[in-house]
């Protein structure tokens, strides 16, 4: 009997039956299953072009296949010109309104894809734009890379012209950045949601703080459970007294919680002693030895 190597009539038709019977989230799942990987099929220059091109019906399988690739040199390059060019306020504005968010997000999903310098570079054409997103976008990949002084101007101009709070924050990562600013004064320029104030404005003191330049009786009294987080991060062991009598003054839960976590960071036995002390003012016969806490000798 002759062979063809294909299968019978019958039998296409009844694994047609068979497809036609799944549900239809199903054959939709195997619909974008061979669809990806037809995506994953495309060259490397094919991929950098629709990724660029927001319009792509597939883009988001696009990026997300590029996002597995090597990218050779000129290929990097490629991508960092085209992305500049997508991102233009001339091509977004030629753009139906539901893709401009899709372009404002598109440096932080692809220029990830390019080696440090290149995306330093994208991100200071960025970072200064009036666009928050594309804003965020710079701040992002800044975070990946790293901020050197070199950023220390756009973020500056980000931060006194468009109030950006991610823009303080990384300017705050920059020695000697605030030029004798002071805590209160910073946190103040930026508009920032209620929860994020007390972090922000530790990475303020912090800074302040290594550079030298921090009012600590201001800050401490202002600002206490942020203080005691840039005591933290600073390692600000010369300041343990005044942790100690912040311990002493305060019952406030996450105050103590902080300073606690601060005290072990610092290794500090009598801020601990301290802490203990706390414990057991806040709760008459709490034995903070029941729980396992060693008694140490006060430093």
């Amino acid at each position: 009997m002759f062979d063809s190597g294909h299968p019978d009539p019958p039998m296409i038709e009844a694994r047609s039956a068979e497809l036609s019977s799944l549900p239809e989230y199903q054959l939709e799942r195997l619909v974008n299953a061979v669809g990806f990987a037809r995506t994953r099929c495309l060259s490397t220059l094919v991929l950098i072009h629709r990724a660029c091109d927001v319009t792509d019906t597939d883009h988001g399988s696009v990026i997300r296949v590029l996002q597995e690739r090597e990218l050779e040199a000129n290929e990097q390059e490629l991508l960092e010109s085209l992305i500049l060019t997508a991102v233009s306020d001339d091509v977004r504005a030629g753009l139906p309104t539901h893709l401009r968010s899709v372009t404002d997000r598109l440096a932080s999903n692809l220029g990830q894809l390019l080696p440090d310098g290149r995306a330093r570079y994208l991100a200071s054409q960025l970072v200064q734009h009036r666009l928050r997103a594309r804003r965020r976008a710079a701040t992002k990949l800044l975070r990946r890379v790293g901020v050197t002084e070199d950023e220390a101007a756009g973020l500056r101009h980000a931060v006194l012209t468009y109030c950006d709070p991610d823009a303080l924050e990384l300017l705050a990562r920059i020695p000697d950045a605030f030029c004798r600013g002071d805590c209160c004064g910073l946190t103040r320029i930026v508009r920032v949601r209620e929860h994020d104030v007390d972090f922000l404005t530790a990475m303020i003191i912090t800074r302040l703080w290594k550079d030298g330049e921090l009012d600590h009786q201001h800050a401490a009294a202002n600002h206490p459970l942020s203080y005691i987080r840039a005591m933290g991060r600073a390692g600000g062991s010369e300041q343990i007294d005044r942790l100690i009598s912040i311990i002493d003054e305060t019952a406030h839960p996450e105050l103590i919680s902080m300073c606690a976590s601060v005290a072990g960071r610092l290794q500090s036995k009598s801020a601990v002693c301290a802490l203990e002390q706390k414990l057991r003012d806040l709760k008459g016969d709490y034995s903070v030895e029941r729980r396992g806490v060693l008694e140490w000798v006060t430093e």
